[in-house]
């Protein structure tokens, strides 16, 4: 499998590169990355001939928005496709009231989770504000997993059921946006949005593995069966194998 091989993304009239470029790294994950690295690593990939970029609110407080829209504002916008996430909202805030774990130096904005109609349709006007680009083919609803939200992740998935998914399949329904999906740690949720709503992707991070794999017995095969598409985020669980390594 090359980077650059195009393929279906399941049943949104999509076509993406076998591999997207993921952004967490561009917000400053766990360290920081100079403007220059930041801007390279993206040429690297455009170079690569990847044409799949996954970027998020979360990553860097905004920053990794900001950086990515630097770079792919100069390419033609028919040439990639981009996905972004909504689940929370960013406001400006002096830098002693936000904490910033695990992002180092971010952009001075504080988050707040936001998963209602109003909340997600600001999240996409704001992103698209970060990024200076004028559309987002793919939106994830993140983080509406247990591993993120604990015990008040029942509460938060049903908000999310009702209001960001309304609010984007109008958006779906009108053309603005290609694909709904869901971003989250765990296949389990993924499993019930799927009952539940008539989602076209997923990004599963880290929960699909060379070790952990049971996503294969009822997650992945129901997703097959309706041409969903599914993103594995991690597929190395990295933090894992940076240690074996």
């Amino acid at each position: 499998m090359k980077p650059h091989e195009k393929r279906a993304f399941g049943r949104s009239g999509l076509d993406v590169t076998a591999f997207a470029f993921g952004t967490a790294p561009l917000g400053n994950f766990a360290r920081e990355m100079e403007e220059e690295n930041a801007q390279a690593m993206i040429e690297r990939a455009w170079d690569a001939g990847i044409r799949f970029y996954d970027t998020s609110p979360m990553f860097g407080h905004g920053l990794a928005e900001l950086r990515l829209g630097q770079a792919l504002r100069w390419k033609k916008r028919d040439d990639f496709v981009l996905s972004s996430k909504v689940g929370r909202r960013l406001s400006a805030a002096k830098r002693s009231e936000i904490d910033f774990a695990p992002w180092k130096n971010a952009a001075p904005n504080k988050m707040t989770f936001d998963y209602s109609y109003d909340g997600a349709m600001r999240s996409i006007e704001d992103s698209l504000q970060r990024l200076a680009l004028e559309r987002i083919e793919v939106v994830f609803i993140h983080d509406i997993d247990r591993f993120t939200q604990g015990e008040a992740q029942p509460g938060v998935f049903k908000t999310a059921m009702e209001g960001s998914w309304k609010a984007l399949e109008r958006l779906r329904s009108e053309g603005v946006i290609k694909a709904i999906g869901v971003g989250v740690n765990e296949w389990e949720v993924c499993n019930e949005a799927l009952k539940q709503r008539d989602f076209d992707c997923f990004l599963l991070a880290g929960r699909y593995t060379l070790l952990e794999q049971e996503a294969l017995e009822e997650f992945l095969p129901r997703c097959e069966e309706r041409g969903v598409a599914v993103l594995v985020g991690g597929g190395f669980n990295s933090v894992f194998w940076q240690k074996v390594l």
